[in-house]
Parts: structure tokens; sequence; C-alpha cells
């Protein structure tokens, strides 16, 4: 293994921005939306002022960080260990509720619909570097009501669509508290009930704080919920420096430490152990365009700064990689996708997210999920470093070879050629060659390869017994928005 351990911040800095968070929290402290929090933290000696305005003690937020887990594993739908979250471990998935989506087939940019969630799950399924999946789309588009859908009802649909498409672990939203229940009522049905997800979970909640320094009723009561059930919880404070955060990175970085931290007092309060996963990391907004820029030294350095705050607190942490600004597959693409995949591999981030987007997020494209696949695949090599040992040492070998020799013919050549790493896609071949096979470009090749496993692969079914209650799950569910017709897509 290669020592690699990135660090932007140090100890000292790391210490200043932990003790200006608590500052934070305790002198302006956090508006908490939603009573029955609130008087949860009164009652453990935080301060209520005007509005529901919690001022909370730095002895809370230490007690916390205490009682939570320092790592979890997390399984795929078959009960298999998938994910171990602890120290420098990474694992990569794509990204959640992305409205629109360059087709594979048409390379027409469109609305997203609950077939490009399939879609992407049963690709990320497919592809070995790819460890688990986020919906990559909306079933309901930017407007469910236009294709006959209650806007709640979505949330199902995009899960549904994933647990049918892939055995990976599934990161998720849920737009209302009853929209979690539904959601955990199925991964329970799959991991064969609620004490055996709880003893081996497979899916991880995703929720957010409103930015700046707001606890939103719907995220307080999905957060309380997870607690309770003991299910993987991952709460990131995500302000867009500039916009809802100070443009500085350290200001940044204190206002959305103090978002996460406040979220994990209540949370360790309501179930002191629960799983919490923490999400630190702000996007600098564009001046010229008023957008995120996910791409770029400042986004870089504060999700590397993100990781030393959740090595401080001994937290499993969650980042981002894989992703472009670009509008197009092209040069930018690649490039900004493969080195924010190198920060969050070189940072040791556990949960990197978002792997797929174009746009600043605003395009899913299933060809980057591809060309991600296989620069992770390169990069986790690179980590692994180099052997030396006797054998790969080759003393005997260069003392039989002797000088002007020949090494391609000896057996220790064709005992260890196959360590060195070979790219699937990208090309080592010579002109000519390359011209006789099709003069391919990669962004050829990539759609080559979505093109041949969405029409090849078929991803394991859920089994009899969940099926149906799955699909009474969703019926209920259903009926409860007007939409007594639905049918699960099996």
């Amino acid at each position: 293994m290669v020592e690699l351990n990135l660090k932007v911040l140090g100890d000292r800095k790391i210490e200043k921005i932990h003790r200006t968070t608590l500052k934070v929290l305790e002198d302006t402290g956090v508006k908490v939306c939603l009573p029955r929090a609130v008087e949860m933290l009164k009652k453990a000696g935080a301060k209520v002022g005007k509005s529901d305005q919690v001022h909370i003690p730095a002895k809370l937020v230490e007690n916390a960080v205490a009682a939570s887990p320092k790592s979890m594993t997390i399984f795929n739908r078959n009960g298999e260990e998938a994910m171990c979250l602890e120290d420098d471990r990474t694992y990569y998935g794509t990204g959640p509720t992305v409205p629109m989506v360059l087709d594979p087939f048409s390379g027409e940019r469109r609305e997203s619909c609950r077939g490009d969630i399939e879609k992407a799950a049963l690709l990320c399924d497919a592809l070995k570097n790819i460890d688990y999946v986020m919906s990559m789309g909306l079933s309901g588009g930017s407007d469910p009501r236009r294709h006959g859908l209650h806007p709640e009802f979505t949330d199902r649909l995009d899960f549904e669509a994933m647990l049918r498409h892939t055995v990976k672990p599934i990161i998720f939203s849920a737009w209302s508290l009853q929209g979690l229940r539904d959601i955990y009522d199925m991964a329970a049905v799959v991991a064969g009930g609620n004490q055996s997800l709880a003893a081996r979970p497979s899916a991880i909640h995703y929720a957010e704080p409103t930015s700046p320094l707001v606890h939103s009723p719907a995220s307080l009561e999905k957060l309380l919920f997870c607690a309770d059930k003991r299910m993987p919880f991952l709460y990131m404070g995500g302000p867009l420096a500039g916009g809802t955060a100070p443009v500085t990175l350290a200001g940044q970085l204190v206002l959305s430490n103090a978002e996460c931290l406040s979220g994990l007092v209540l949370h360790q309060l309501c179930s002191p152990g629960a799983p919490f996963i923490y999400g630190v990391g702000s996007n600098p907004m564009d001046m010229r365009t008023t957008l995120a820029a996910y791409c770029g030294p400042d986004a870089y350095l504060s999700c590397i700064a993100g990781k030393e705050l959740s090595d401080y607190y001994g937290l499993p942490d969650f980042n981002f990689g894989g992703v472009s600004d670009s509008n197009a597959m092209d040069g930018q693409m690649t490039w900004e996708a493969g080195f924010s995949l190198l920060q969050a591999e070189l940072c040791g981030s556990n949960l990197v997210h978002d792997v797929g987007y174009l746009e600043s997020g605003m395009t899913a494209c299933l060809e980057l999920i591809v060309f991600c696949d296989e620069v992770i695949d390169e990069l986790r090599h690179f980590k692994n470093g180099l052997t030396v040992n006797e054998d790969h040492l080759a003393a005997e070998v260069i003392d039989q070879i002797g000088p002007g020799g020949s090494y391609l013919g000896h057996d220790h050549t064709f005992k260890h050629f196959r360590e060195i790493w070979y790219p699937a896609l990208r090309n080592r071949d010579r002109f000519e060659n390359w011209q006789k096979a099709g003069g391919l470009s990669l962004e050829k090749k990539l759609n080559a390869r979505v093109r041949h496993i969405l029409e090849t692969h078929h991803p394991e079914p859920l089994s009899p017994g969940s099926e149906s209650k799955i699909k009474a799950i969703m019926q209920k569910a259903a009926e409860r928005y007007g939409r007594p017709g639905h049918r699960s897509q099996a």
C-alpha cells in the first residue's frame, strides 16, 4: 500500500476550525424547526432563544462525537459485506436527483425519468469499481404531476428502480417521513426483517440541513427516524460558498461543520451509537454565472479538508469525485473527472459520490460513469503500491540474463507481467493498428461499452417472496397518493 495521506490543513488549522465551530454553535446557534427536537436539545442542556434558535454547548458536541461509531459495515442486497467505512478505505458511487440526462442511444440531452434510474443502476451493477448507487435521475422529472405522479410519491419509485436493478448498496433520498418509512420497509423486506436490516444494513439515507444553519422539519424527522431504527444516516452540510456560506474556504468549513455536528448531536441524543456518516463540503459559487463550481482547486481543497475534519472526529466521511462542470463529453470532462477522483483517492475519503455528473450536477452521463470506472481501477492499482521482496527484486534473474540479454522469454516475466495495469478503453496501440481497428475515439468507445452493458447485463432478480411484499408496499403507497393503478416494474 502506498503511504499517501493528502492533507491541506494539519492539526493546528483543524483545531482552529473546530474551536470556531463550537463558538458558532454556542453563540450563534442553529434554527431547529421541529418542536420535539428542540425539547430534546433543551433537556440535554442546550439554550433555546427566539424562534427556536438553539445554542448548543461544546459538551453536547463532545458527547455526540464520543458516542458515534467510528466505523460501519455496509452490505449488499444479498447480505454480503460490500463496504467497510473506516480509516482511508474508499468506495465510489453515483449521485442523486439529476434533472437531465445525456441519452446514450440518441445522444439527446433530455429530462431524466425512471428508466434512466434503472439504466444507471444496471450499469453500476456491472462495473466492478462502482461500489454503491444513488439515483442519477428523477422518476417524475422536473414536474411529476405532468406524468400523473404525486411529487412525494416519486422517492419510492426512485428507490424501487435501484433495488430491482442492482444488488449493490443504495444511498437514497426521501421527500417526506412517510416516504422514508416506505423505503425502510422495502429495504427491510429484502434484508429479512427490521433486525436483519439493522445488523446488515444495505441502504443509507441521505439528508441535508438548509444552509445557513437551519434544520428543516423534514430533515429532522428523517434524522430521528433513522437514529431510532439504527439505519445508517448521512447528513451533509453543502452550503454554496459566497451564497449560503462565507466565500472564504475556512468560513464555509466552519458553517458546514456546525450544520453537520449539530445534526449529529440530535442524532446521538435520540439513539447513542446509531450509525452516522459525516458530510462537510462546499462548492464555491462562480460569481460570473452564479452556478456551483464542482471542479477546481477550491472545491478540491474543501473536500480534502472535510476528510481531515472527519478523521479528527473519527467519523466515516462523504466526499465527491468523478464529476465535471463541462456540458459535453470532451477533454474538460475527462480532466476534471480524473482529477476529482485523484483527490478523493489520495485523501482517503470513505464514500465518494456523484460519479457521472456533468454540468455541475445537472446532467447525468453514463459514459462518464464507465470512464470513471477505469480511472478508479487505475487509482486503486496505484495506491496498492509496489512489492519489494526477493522475488520482485529479481537479483537471480538479473544475474541469469546478464548484460545485453532479453527478459522477454524468461519464466519470471511470464509469472509477473500481468501485475502491470492495463487499460480496457484507453489507447496504447500504434496509430496504424488503431486506425485499422476503426479509429474509434474515447467517446465512441465509452458509448459502445455503455450500450453493450445495457443490452447484455442482467442483474440478479429479487426473490419471489421479496417481490410480492415490495409490490404490496408500493401499491399501498400509490393508493395513499391516489394512484391505485400503480404497478411495480419487474
